[in-house]
């Protein structure tokens, strides 16, 4: 198996929908778990498509995702496809709530934030600020999960807890 390069980017088979998707390697952040950080494109293809890596690129980014691209592979859940230099921004805001799981079946609006930028220390900050309201949830998803993830375009688990009662 090659090295694993930023820019890489890599095509996967939605499980029940049998669709292509893509998705990015853009970072790895030393912040959560040295865990791969990747973008995740929207668009969806048939499986006889064969996009350009520039159609790929140019498409909207619909989240960003921590995983870990080898095990990926390894389990054949994933290939790559190609490479692109044009990694996008990298000034990501990331949230995650020390509450997870913890209210089953419950709408739960969580006290107990932490947040961080792509590399940079995690604070906890409590009560979520409003400029993280928008922030990628930065838990680290087994490459099972995040095929789940991105076949259903929900990036956030269930009972993962809200930040606020209108979200």
């Amino acid at each position: 198996m090659k090295r694993i390069q930023v820019g890489d980017i890599f095509c996967l088979i939605t499980p029940n929908t049998k669709q292509k998707r893509f998705f990015q390697y853009i970072s790895k952040d030393e912040s959560s778990l040295s865990s791969d950080v990747i973008r995740v494109f929207q668009k969806e293809y048939d499986l006889d498509a064969r996009p350009t890596i520039s159609e790929i690129v140019e498409d909207y980014v619909e989240d960003y995702l921590h995983t870990i691209i080898r095990w990926g592979i390894k389990l054949n859940l994933w290939e790559y496809y190609g490479n692109s230099s044009n990694i996008g921004p990298l000034n990501l805001l990331f949230r995650s709530s020390r509450d997870v799981g913890e209210h089953p079946g419950q709408v739960y609006i969580s006290r107990r934030w932490e947040v961080w930028e792509l590399n940079k220390p995690v604070r906890y900050v409590g009560r979520l600020p409003k400029r993280y309201y928008n922030a990628a949830i930065g838990d680290v998803s087994g490459p099972i999960s995040a095929v789940e993830k991105i076949e259903q375009h929900s990036y956030v688990r269930q009972y993962y807890p809200r930040y606020s009662r209108f979200r």
